[in-house]
């Protein structure tokens, strides 16, 4: 998956899918927690990672168009 997404063209979405992958991948690996250099037996089933990976890029493209909505209204483009 990080291959795919180095090889996307265009870097703001190359951003974004970094992001969300980076948010999925302790949940993904056998690593214990974010804080603990442990290895634990996890169930994770094929497809897992994938599948989870476009739910947190669902919530953060969400997330961006909400923001870039807040920052247009605080700051409309001038004509």
């Amino acid at each position: 998956m990080r291959r795919l997404i180095g090889e996307i063209p265009d870097e703001t979405v190359r951003d974004l899918c970094k992001v969300a992958f980076a948010a999925i991948i302790v949940s993904v690996s056998k690593q214990d927690s974010d804080t603990r250099c442990v290895r634990r037996a996890k169930r994770i089933e094929p497809g897992d990672t994938v599948r989870r990976h476009l739910r947190q890029l669902d919530a953060a493209v969400a997330a961006a168009s909400k923001l870039d909505d807040l920052v247009e209204q605080r700051f409309p483009a001038e004509c």
